[in-house]
């Protein structure tokens, strides 16, 4: 994704940028096994994007076909569908090196799942958010709800006294109610 826009913020994360946010988590960690990979590769699901708040991050550890062992990260979407972020490979091709990157692999699970969770909102590119206030000022919200849910949900809180925004989560643009 060739933009000047700051990713997350004006845009959504290309899956080489998330890579490389958990490297970089990574090796600050000194994630076990992690310095004995060969390469991390995310280069060919280039423009590719993350989208959603509510992505699972998962991994999956098996024998090269000529050599290595591979890791790959994917995206768990809602329809269960597993979709590759990026591929690590190790030179190594013993029990112990499959056990380490298996190994490794939950670390960068964990580390990748646990970013998203903590900076959901650069996640959030999908539908139409609701964020309201009733009248003793107790405060609720809606995700991700389609154009015409949204606007129907916010006409039924402005009747019962509530205020509030819509936001579209693709342009980041809110309108009041």
């Amino acid at each position: 994704m060739a933009t000047k826009k700051q990713a997350g913020t004006e845009r959504p994360y290309t899956f080489r940028e998330f890579t490389q946010i958990i490297e970089g988590i990574a090796k600050e960690r000194n994630v076990p096994y992690f310095d004995q990979l060969d390469y991390i590769c995310s280069e060919w699901y280039e423009g590719k994007v993350i989208d959603d708040p509510y992505a699972e991050i998962t991994a999956n550890t098996h024998w090269g076909g000529s050599e290595g062992i591979y890791t790959t990260l994917n995206i768990r979407n809602h329809e269960g569908e597993d979709i590759r972020i990026c591929t690590c490979k190790t030179l190594g091709e013993k029990d112990e090196d499959y056990i380490a990157m298996s190994t490794m692999a939950g670390h960068l699970c964990c580390i990748a799942n646990r970013y998203i969770r903590e900076h959901e909102d650069e996640f959030n590119w999908k539908g139409y958010d609701i964020d309201y206030a009733d009248k003793d000022g107790l405060r609720g919200g809606y995700c991700q709800m389609s154009y015409e849910r949204a606007h129907e949900r916010a006409r039924e809180l402005k009747a019962k006294g509530c205020t509030g925004t819509i936001r579209n989560n693709e342009t980041r643009e809110t309108e009041t109610f």
